[in-house]
């Protein structure tokens, strides 16, 4: 349901299945840019206080330098006043030399009223008037929210609402039953489950009321899609109870083979044992159902299939990103192309010596992996610039007269940064785009550079026309959220039985996935959760070589070091910079260096030890 029409005055700003800004006989559908859009969205979306104009410029224009950055910012002002265009309008939009907001008096959210109808559901003390409220949210939710905007506070703020939307579907439901409107409820629980097709609970209960409708064929049609789903994407099969149900279901006097689907698969489920839980990091292979699919893997796949240019796969350390680029390229694979993939940290300090040495590395690398006949020095000239020579072989050798599209997936992209030649290849890199765009026939039009890296390229990069990370589509990885950690959770036979249980693992660990991973898996082992919040930050624990790691590599900077002794007193990261140099580690998390934070209760506990 859309909001918007509902309202007399002022604006209703929508978020949910999309964005729009609704006044009366006035709507906005479609903004000058996305970036006056997802400004826009920010404003509505945090509303609390007034934002500084460094917050929102370091938030949406990251890589600009930063006098283009304020022009970025003004301009994107300057439009949304135009966009918003009604008499109320310089009210709605409140502005000073600092800092920009939005009078909440006179603008309402779609998302602000879906939480507020949950949190009246919450103080209500009887079922039906629950039941009231939850419907009104469940309807208030039009979709995910703001679908095509990647930002991270964005994709978490995704997963936080569809899973309020989740849980109050299965409420309602459950209220509806008890109620006794079991067709209302059985609709609901359907959407339930097409909101969530991972939970095994909604497809559970889905078979009970199909079951109770008396459409026992529904019920194991159902059972047969749990368990499909929980072998192509978990790769586990359904728990005892749903299992049971669907014995019970299958062995109903009257169903027939004839109306009965086959049921297979109803067995013990097998447990998934992890490396991560034997301090085991770094990729996980393309087998192994410990890989967890999120919706960044729908975008890579997707921009490859595109072709782009350049995708960007942005993340702090250990989030997962040579994982999700293996199985990017895996598709690309499949789908028939040439694919290359560098691993940058395997460059020395010799190959890195000069632009000379590290061009020709990197010919040999194609040449090695594609199995070219055609050797560098074939085509390498001393009177040609190292950068010319590079590009004449990938043009003619790689590329060739062919048809065939290459895929070139450079990881651990961060050791270019801080070499002087680093800023070569990134300015060939951003020439082969250009040149994709001004010749959309030649042949850079078959080449996607997939580039996987973790500092911000700004801090290195001060010319934005020379770079590759301002044009590319950008696709951030961060820590798990709740939901995928449930997610998890089941692919290792659930040994977290309550939410209370999950929102612990989740304090000790912050959805930092090698470490989350690793808890899963001695849970699983038959640890208790105490035991492993007791041991955790000890040096001798699990995760001691880790942690270790983590203080040697702070230690090589006593700037940083500091910075993180602030942070255990309760106080903020002043140099934005440095903010990023730690979130980049892995060591915070945040928006901004005014929001930071250590990236979790394990590390909080660690280095309290050991620098306060």
């Amino acid at each position: 349901m859309r909001l918007g029409e509902q309202y007399l005055t002022g604006w209703m700003i929508e978020m949910l299945g999309g964005l729009r800004a609704v006044a009366p006989e006035r709507v906005v559908a479609r903004f000058r840019t996305q970036k006056t859009g997802a400004l826009l969205a920010y404003l509505a979306y945090h509303p609390e206080r007034p934002h500084l104009r460094e917050e929102l410029i370091e938030l949406l224009w990251p890589q600009e330098v930063p006098d283009a950055s304020r022009n970025s910012l003004s301009t994107a002002l300057w439009w949304l006043r135009q966009e918003l265009n009604s008499p109320d309008a310089a009210l709605a939009l409140v502005t000073t030399r600092t800092t920009v907001s939005l009078n909440m008096s006179l603008v309402r959210t779609d998302v602000a009223a879906f939480e507020e109808a949950l949190r009246r559901a919450r103080g209500e003390a009887t079922r039906d008037r629950q039941a009231g409220h939850l419907a009104d949210a469940v309807n208030l939710y039009g979709g995910p929210l703001l679908p095509g905007l990647y930002d991270d506070w964005v994709l978490l703020e995704q997963n936080r609402l569809a899973g309020l939307y989740h849980v109050a579907l299965r409420q309602l439901a459950g209220h509806l039953e008890h109620a006794g409107e079991v067709q209302s409820a059985l609709a609901y629980s359907i959407r339930a489950v097409r909101a969530d097709p991972l939970c095994e609970e909604a497809h559970y209960e889905l078979m009970r009321l199909f079951q109770a409708t008396n459409q026992p064929s529904a019920a194991l049609r159902q059972y047969c899609e749990l368990e499909r789903v929980l072998k192509d994407e978990l790769g586990a099969t359904p728990g005892a109870s749903s299992r049971a149900l669907a014995e019970s279901i299958a062995h109903r006097p009257g169903l027939t083979p004839a109306n009965a689907p086959v049921l297979d698969g109803l067995v013990e489920p097998r447990p998934v044992r992890g490396g991560a839980a034997n301090g085991q990091g770094g990729a996980i292979p393309l087998s192994s159902s410990l890989y967890l699919e999120r919706t960044v893997d729908t975008s890579l796949r997707e921009a490859l299939l595109r072709r782009e240019s350049i995708v960007l796969i942005k993340g702090a350390a250990q989030t997962g990103k040579t994982s999700l680029l293996a199985r990017g390229i895996q598709v690309a694979r499949e789908q028939g192309s040439q694919v290359i993939l560098s691993d940058l940290q395997k460059l020395s300090q010799e190959h890195l010596a000069s632009a000379e040495s590290l061009f020709r590395i990197l010919a040999e690398w194609l040449r090695d992996q594609l199995e070219l006949e055609i050797d560098p020095s074939a085509t390498w000239g001393e009177h040609r610039s190292p950068a010319v020579n590079f590009e004449r072989y990938v043009r003619r050798a790689v590329l060739g007269s062919g048809d065939t599209s290459v895929v070139w997936a450079l990881d651990e992209v961060d050791r270019l940064f801080a070499s002087p030649c680093g800023t070569e290849v990134f300015r060939l890199f951003r020439a082969w785009h250009n040149e994709r765009a001004l010749d959309p026939g030649g042949p850079w039009k078959r080449l996607t550079l997939a580039i996987a890296y973790a500092s911000e390229a700004h801090l290195f990069i001060r010319d934005l026309n020379q770079s590759p990370f301002n044009v590319g589509l950008r696709l951030g990885m961060g820590d798990f959220t709740r939901a995928e950690v449930e997610a998890l959770n089941a692919r290792f036979s659930r040994p977290l039985t309550d939410t209370a249980s999950v929102e612990r693992l989740l304090k000790l660990t912050g959805g930092q996935p090698f470490i989350t991973v690793g808890c899963l898996g001695e849970l699983q082992s038959g640890r208790s959760l105490a035991h492993i919040e007791a041991q955790a930050p000890c040096d001798d624990g699990l995760f001691g070589e880790h942690l270790a790691g983590l203080l040697r590599s702070l230690q090589q900077e006593p700037e940083l070091v500091e910075l993180v002794r602030q942070l255990l007193r309760g106080r903020r990261i002043p140099d934005s910079d440095r903010f990023y140099q730690l979130r980049s580690a892995g060591v915070v998390t945040g928006l901004a260096a005014s929001a930071c934070r250590l990236r979790c209760g394990l590390y909080e506990r660690y280095l309290r030890r050991y620098l306060t």
